[in-house]
């Protein structure tokens, strides 16, 4: 079976830490939403500030594919990381304040989105690009129901979290 190959080759804790790292790109825009909702009372503003917050991602996205072949996969992504940290420390920080900072810090929380699905990728295509008996495509393979599955328990996890308080599901 080609998937206990890809194991062996990466390392079984590559593959928990690959599903954790998804989690919060699953859950970021769900997450601001109740959080700038229980803020501002307003779904139109929360909407508006997850609106730019995923536009910001999809602008970062290519900024980060960027640093990371200057600068590699993994340092990239735990600089992202970092960063992202930050920004949401920010968002919640900003969450009582003006509508202004509330939308700027949705707006950096979306610019340092590590982009752990094509980071993880890249990293398979170059651990697997010296002849690993053709194992890239049950890697890619993996890493796409990694993915789905991602976005099937973030969302999940932010309802069970928001149950607890709308403050709850920014920690993931």
């Amino acid at each position: 079976m080609p998937h206990r190959s890809l194991l062996r080759t990466a390392g079984i804790g590559f593959f928990p830490l690959g599903f954790l790292a998804r989690l919060p790109y699953a859950a970021s825009a769900l997450s601001s939403l109740l959080l700038l909702q229980a803020s501002t009372h307003s779904y139109g503003f929360a909407g508006l500030a997850c609106a730019a917050q995923s536009i910001a991602i999809a602008v970062g996205g290519p900024l980060v594919g960027a640093l990371a072949d200057r600068h590699g996969h993994r340092t990239t992504g735990i600089v992202a990381g970092g960063a992202n940290i930050a920004a949401w420390a920010l968002l919640l920080i900003t969450s009582h304040g003006s509508r202004g900072s509330m939308l700027a810090a949705a707006v950096l929380v979306g610019l340092t989105q590590p982009q752990v699905g094509p980071l993880v990728r890249v990293h398979w295509s170059r651990l697997l690009s010296h002849g690993q008996d053709n194992q890239l495509p049950a890697a890619l393979s993996y890493e796409a129901s990694v993915d789905e599955l991602s976005f099937v328990v973030g969302p999940a996890l932010v309802g069970l979290l928001a149950s607890l308080s709308p403050l709850a599901p920014a920690t993931i």
